[in-house]
């Protein structure tokens, strides 16, 4: 909704999710930015 009224001019979600949210109806371009974020962490143990 945001988007549609103008409150923001943006958004930041993977592909997938711009097309099933059908964000692609309210905004105009589409920058494909290779990043990722992941909450996976690696764990070692120092001994």
């Amino acid at each position: 909704m945001a988007l549609k009224t103008g409150v923001a001019d943006g958004q930041m979600n993977p592909p997938m999710y711009i097309i099933m949210g059908s964000l692609y109806e309210v905004q105009d371009y589409l920058t494909l930015a290779n990043i990722q974020y992941s909450d996976q962490f690696l764990v070692g143990n120092g001994a």
